[in-house]
């Protein structure tokens, strides 16, 4: 009975109309969510796309993968086919940008990444310079007219990380549902400069939510961090940190001794180091030998501060002297 009920199933399907497909279907875009029929090359693309890898050169500030704003289209420029070197003009301002959003350009391969660096009213990027080209991408046309898209959460599976800091980084993800926004990302920190790059969810409106997580430094991929975030309440570590050497920032502080310390008493001095937290140790070296009787140690004594104690053992006047600090995460 089975055998026959599957063949009466199967020859009703084949005579049905309603299951009958087109031979063939449009190839439609990368990161579009439309109800389009597409080809299994689409589908494969999707897939492809899922597990690439995104290499973003930063310096500091907010980068919002989470962009409110829409209507952005540009014209790119480059030398010959390949990654976009200035953007030309603005075709369309756009409106509901924010200072920080991170886009995608359509066109070339689709991978190429803008920064938001200035907006005007009502968050329209109106002019070429309020844009930042993070990484140029691959297989653009000179004169191309790119519409500016957010990538969907899953556009990426690992994202590279490259600059000198000035200033600490924020990198904001998508939220959503638990369906729709949980994501893991690989994150490379190969970022160079004393401060820090944090991962913090969206909380859809420019700000976030939870309490994110550092992602430490490293170079060549050593660091290499896995995160991962539900979509709807935090980021979280998803498994230790492969560094293969220990992350450390420095700094020197000014001339600490060179006046007179009664047994048991201390001096002391304090250097910034933007990335240090309270959770780090703390390595202080005199640049001079302050004398014997002399010691002295390094600690965080709040965020993005060192201090260096020195002290005597016995009454004495320890040299002074500059003293170099690391602080290792």
């Amino acid at each position: 009975m089975l055998i026959s009920f599957g063949l009466m199933s199967g020859a009703f399907a084949q005579q049905s109309p309603l299951v009958s497909p087109p031979a063939t279907a449009p190839t439609q875009p990368l990161f579009t969510n439309n109800t389009f029929f597409a080809t299994t090359a689409f589908t494969n693309n999707e897939i492809i796309r899922a597990k690439a890898t995104v290499p973003i050169s930063i310096t500091g500030g907010t980068y919002n993968i989470a962009s409110n704003g829409t209507g952005l289209t540009v014209v790119v420029f480059n030398t010959g086919t390949g990654p976009v070197s200035s953007i030309l003009a603005i075709v369309s301002s756009g409106s509901g940008y924010a200072v920080g959003d991170v886009l995608f350009l359509t066109g070339g391969n689709m991978d190429a990444v803008v920064r938001v660096n200035a907006i005007g009213g009502g968050g329209s990027v109106p002019a070429t310079g309020d844009l930042t080209i993070l990484y140029g991408g691959t297989g653009y046309v000179s004169g191309l007219n790119s519409a500016v898209l957010k990538a969907p959460v899953a556009s990426a599976q690992t994202i590279t990380l490259t600059g000198t800091l000035t200033s600490n980084a924020t990198l904001i993800l998508e939220n959503g549902t638990y369906n729709t926004a949980s994501t893991a990302l690989i994150v490379n920190n190969n970022t160079t400069g004393n401060y820090t790059v944090s991962a913090f969810l969206s909380n859809g409106s420019g700000g976030t939510v939870g309490s994110g997580i550092v992602i430490p430094q490293g170079s060549n991929n050593s660091c290499a961090t896995i995160i991962q975030t539900d979509g709807v309440n935090d980021v979280w570590d998803a498994a230790p940190s492969v560094c293969t050497t220990p992350v450390e920032y420095s700094g020197t502080t000014s001339s600490i001794g060179g006046g007179a310390l009664t047994a048991g008493a201390c001096t002391s001095g304090t250097v910034s180091i933007a990335a240090a937290t309270t959770s780090m140790g703390v390595v202080a070296t005199p640049a001079a030998y302050p004398g014997d009787g002399i010691w002295w140690n390094g600690y965080v004594s709040s965020a993005g501060t060192v201090t260096v104690k020195v002290c005597a053992a016995i009454a004495a006047t320890p040299s002074s002297t500059t003293y170099n600090v690391r602080v290792l995460q």
